[in-house]
C-alpha cells in the first residue's frame, strides 16, 4: 500500500470497488496470467487522500527490494512445518523450537489449531514472518494433505516464490506433484528441498532424478551432503564451494570449513553438472561456459538467480529441518507485485494486524507485499488490495469440485442457530466445502475433499461452537420405473367346475 501523509491523528480508511469488467492499461506481466471478469477490489491506506497522488517515489519500493514471500508446500510429512519451526527459530522469531509432535504438549508454533497439534498435521494456511541478513520474510506454511489441497490454491496466488520440500526417503509422492502442477498453475519460481537426510534410507540423488522425471523439472543440485543417515554431518555448497558442518545436539552450531579431500572429485563433477545445466537457460552463462573461461561464484549465483526467477530452473537444496541442518543463504526468488484499480469512498478500518500464526501485532499502516489482517471489513476470500494506482486483480483460484458427502443434523433441535452460524462461517472460509438441503430426505448435506476434510469440519462444530452433531450417509430414496420394451402372452384359466374360463393377455 502506498504511505500517504499522516495527519495529527492517523486513521485506518478502507475503499472498495465493484467494477463488471477489468481492463488491462499495460500488457500482462508474463509472470501472471490475469484472469478478467467480475471482480471485488479493496483498499486501505491511513492518512490522508488527498495526497495520494503527489507521491512520485513511493517510500515503500526500496523496502519492496529487501522483501520475499514465500510459501512452503509438499505432501504430508515431508517437514514443511519442523522446516518453518526451525527458520523462525533461527532468525530469532521464536526463542524455543518445540516439534510437530512433541511430547510437551505444546506443538510447533504454526500449528495453532488444537486439531493440528493432536493429529499432526496442518490443516490451514499459517502467515508468519521474520528478518534475515537485511530481508523481511514473508513465510506462509500451507497444509500437506490432498483434503486440504485449496489451501495451497489460495497461498501460491499471493506468493513472489516457493520451497517445494521433498522426502530423501519418500521422494516424490502424490501430492508432491499436486502441488507442483499448482505451482505451475499460477507460474510461481521455487526452489527444492530435499528433507531428512539423516533417516534411513535417505538418497538425495534418486529423489533429484524423480524430480526430473516425474515433475519434469529442469534443475540440479547447489549443494552436497557429507555424508547419509546416522553419518549425516553438514554440506558443501557448489556455489561457494565451501563446507558446513553442523555441531551440537540439534545443528545449532554451523561451522565453515574447506571441503573435504574425499569429496572434491564429487564436488567437482556436481559443480560441473550444475554449471552446465544452469547455461542450457542462462545465455551469460552459457557463453563463459562455452568459452571456457573460468567461472566466479557471484557469477554462478547471478545466474541461478536469474533462470529461477524466469522459471527455466530450480535449484534444489538438500539438508535436516529435524536436526537443524539446511543452509539457505542465496537469494530468494521474487515476481513483481500486481494490484487492481479502485475508486469510489471509503471506510473505517478498526484494527490492522500483522499475523505470526496466531497472534497479532497491531500496525498502522501497510504496503505493497506485505501480509496482513483487517477487522470490521465485509470482504471475502479472492479480494484484491491496492493502492488504485494500477488495473490489475489477483487470479482466480482454481477450486475442486467436492468428492464426498455426508449427512449432519445437530442432536439437539435448540443448537439449530449455532449449526447454521458454523456452516455459514466454514462455507465463507473454505470454497471446497459444500452445504445444501435435500429436498427429497430434509437433511442436510456437506460436502468436500475427503473423510478427513468433513471429519475436521464436524469436529470444529462441536469444540468452537458447542454443537454436538451426528453424521452419517445420506439418504437415498429408490423409485422403480419402466425402463424399456418387453414381449408377453399370459394365459389365466380359472376352473371352479363346469365350464371353465380363462383370459390371455398378449403385448
Amino acid at each position: 500500500m502506498a504511505r500517504f501523509s499522516r495527519s495529527t491523528a492517523p486513521r485506518l480508511l478502507y475503499r472498495f470497488y465493484v467494477s463488471p469488467k477489468a481492463t488491462l492499461s499495460s500488457p500482462p506481466s508474463p509472470t501472471s496470467a490475469l484472469l478478467l471478469g467480475n471482480f471485488e477490489v479493496r483498499q486501505f491506506s491511513t492518512g490522508n487522500l488527498a495526497r495520494a497522488n503527489e507521491e512520485k517515489e513511493p517510500w515503500w519500493k526500496e523496502s519492496m527490494e529487501k522483501l520475499r514471500n514465500i510459501g512452503i508446500s509438499a505432501h504430508i510429512d515431508s517437514g514443511k512445518t519442523t522446516l518453518t519451526e526451525r527458520i523462525l527459530y533461527y532468525t530469532g522469531r521464536i526463542h524455543e523450537i518445540h516439534e510437530v509432535r512433541g511430547k510437551d504438549g505444546v506443538g510447533a508454533k504454526m500449528d495453532s489449531m488444537d486439531l493440528e497439534r493432536e493429529k499432526g498435521i496442518t490443516i490451514q494456511s499459517a502467515a508468519t514472518y521474520c528478518t534475515w541478513n537485511g530481508y523481511q520474510i514473508n513465510i506462509i506454511d500451507t497444509p500437506g494433505h490432498v483434503d486440504f489441497t485449496i489451501e495451497v490454491e489460495r497461498a501460491l496466488r499471493v506468493l513472489d516464490g516457493a520451497i517445494l520440500v521433498l522426502c530423501s526417503v519418500g521422494g516424490v509422492q502424490s501430492q508432491s506433484i499436486t502441488v507442483d502442477r499448482q505451482m505451475r498453475r499460477y507460474e510461481v519460481p521455487r526452489v527444492a528441498f530435499i528433507n531428512k537426510l539423516d533417516r534411513m534410507g535417505a538418497d538425495p540423488w534418486k529423489v533429484l532424478n524423480q524430480a526430473r522425471s516425474k515433475l519434469r523439472h529442469h534443475s540440479a543440485a547447489v549443494q552436497v551432503p557429507i555424508g547419509l543417515e546416522e553419518d549425516f554431518q553438514g554440506l558443501v555448497d557448489l556455489v561457494k564451494l565451501k563446507a558446513y558442518y553442523f555441531h551440537g545436539s540439534s545443528g545449532e552450531k554451523v561451522v565453515t570449513a574447506e571441503i573435504p579431500a574425499n569429496m572434491e572429485t564429487l564436488v567437482a563433477e556436481k559443480r560441473h553438472e550444475l554449471i552446465e545445466i544452469v547455461s542450457e537457460v542462462d545465455d551469460k552463462l552459457a557463453e563463459a561456459f562455452l568459452s571456457d573461461e573460468p567461472i566466479s561464484s557471484a557469477d554462478l549465483e547471478e545466474a541461478i538467480r536469474r533462470a529461477t526467477v524466469a522459471r527455466k530452473f530450480i535449484p534444489v537444496f538438500m539438508g535436516s529441518a529435524f536436526k537443524n541442518k539446511t543452509s539457505f543463504n542465496h537469494a530468494l526468488v521474487i515476481l513483481p507485485f500486481l494490484g487492481c484499480r479502485a475508486y469510489s469512498h471509503c471506510w473505517m478500518v478498526p484494527r490492522l494486524v500483522r499475523m505470526h500464526s496466531n497472534e497479532m501485532e497491531d500496525i498502522q499502516e501497510a504496503h505493497a507485499g506485505q501480509i496482513v489482517a483487517v477487522f470490521g471489513v465485509d470482504c471475502a476470500s479472492g479480494d484484491t488490495f491496492t493502492n488504485g494506482s494500477v488495473r490489475y486483480t489477483m487470479t482466480s483460484m482454481n477450486v475442486p469440485e467436492p468428492v464426498m458427502s455426508l449427512a449432519v443434523q445437530p442432536v439437539s433441535k435448540d443448537s439449530g442457530g449455532q449449526f447454521s452460524k458454523a456452516l455459514n462461517r466454514f462455507q465463507r472460509e473454505d470454497p471446497t466445502f459444500r452445504v445444501g438441503l435435500d429436498p427429497e430426505s430434509g437433511q442436510t448435506i456437506i460436502s468436500g475433499m475427503g473423510e478427513l476434510h468433513l471429519d475436521i469440519y464436524v469436529e470444529r462444530i462441536r469444540r468452537e461452537y458447542k454443537v454436538e452433531a451426528t453424521v452419517g450417509k445420506p439418504r437415498v430414496n429408490f423409485r422403480e420405473t419402466i425402463t424399456q420394451r418387453a414381449e408377453f402372452d399370459y394365459l389365466h384359466k380359472k376352473q371352479s367346475g363346469g365350464q371353465g374360463q380363462y383370459g390371455r393377455v398378449i403385448g
